[in-house]
């Protein structure tokens, strides 16, 4: 039973090796998804205050 033991914590041991592994090779797609986060916050507010400028326009008629 012991040598099982060994074995299954042998090969639990070797899984997370490797995975530590491919996880330095796959890139930290965090700072992206903020880069692309902010990108939609300013266009979000560019795309409003085009809006009230449109609807500003609209009543003077221009």
């Amino acid at each position: 039973m012991n040598d099982e033991m060994f074995t299954v914590f042998g090969a639990v041991n070797d899984l997370n090796e490797r995975l530590k592994r491919v996880e330095k090779q796959v890139p930290d797609y965090n700072a992206d998804l903020i880069e692309i986060g902010r990108t939609v916050g300013l266009l979000h507010a560019k795309i409003a205050e085009l809006e009230k400028e449109i609807a500003r326009l609209n009543k003077e008629g221009v």
